[in-house]
């Protein structure tokens, strides 16, 4: 197999070189967004109690925490930290966690996308979090049954206000269990963020993916080419 000639070696590096000079706007304008999957399993059901706290950005700082009782699971809000939630209707108290789509854009103004949706706010809701989902006799409460839904999230992130959304899949109709997938937030203060949207590949990503494509396919065809020196008779008894 034959190596690659210096002068094409020396011709992939300047194209690289020059490829990143031309975009680095466009590798810096990606990844505004983060998105986080748990290294471990963020869980409820209805039998078990625990308490996971979650870590929104990983600056050590608790930013929610999910509360698993007996047969229910409800999501609670640290600090000036809030989600989009349903109000219960008086003379209750309490709210539900409100269940987002992909696609919905978490703002500002969460009743832009269903009229009862508002942010949670713990000064007007003595129970102190929202409920998820439960179960008891007389049937279920709660809007996380049956698929994936969305949790809409505005936190405190370097000392300014950040949206982001949680990702939960709770897949039977009538049990109280499910799994957190993950979440994602907007780096940047004050901004919209798109249910589902994930950080793009960098152009300086995509550069080097397509030079590795390359020299695996230059690879494969020198190794796959005989060599020079290799006759096609070799180890037969007719030497010539």
């Amino acid at each position: 197999m034959t190596a690659t000639p210096k002068a094409a070696m020396w011709a992939q590096g300047a194209f690289l070189a020059l490829m990143l000079a031309l975009f680095p706007r466009s590798a810096s304008a990606q990844g505004t967004v983060v998105f986080v999957v748990p290294q471990q399993p963020i869980s409820y059901d209805p039998v078990n109690s625990r308490t996971y706290d979650i870590d929104l950005d990983g600056d050590g700082t608790t930013d929610y925490s999910l509360l698993v009782g007996f047969g229910e699971a409800d999501l609670q809000a640290h600090g000036q930290n809030s989600m989009v939630v349903v109000p219960e209707l008086p003379p209750d108290y309490g709210s539900f966690v409100a269940p987002l789509a992909q696609g919905d854009v978490v703002n500002p103004t969460p009743s832009s996308l269903n009229p009862v949706f508002t942010w949670y706010d713990a000064s007007n809701d003595p129970i102190g979090h929202s409920l998820i989902a439960a179960m008891n006799t007389s049937g279920t409460l709660g809007y996380f049954f049956g698929g994936i839904n969305y949790v809409g999230l505005r936190f405190q992130y370097g000392g300014a206000i950040h949206y982001g959304w949680m990702e939960i899949d709770s897949p039977s109709p009538d049990v109280a269990y499910g799994q957190v997938l993950g979440w994602a937030y907007e780096t940047r203060p004050n901004t919209p963020i798109v249910i589902g949207a994930v950080p793009e590949p960098s152009a300086a990503a995509l550069i080097l993916l397509g030079l590795a494509g390359v020299r695996w396919s230059q690879h494969n065809r020198c190794g796959n080419r005989r060599p020079p020196e290799e006759r096609r008779d070799a180890g037969s008894n007719g030497r010539r």
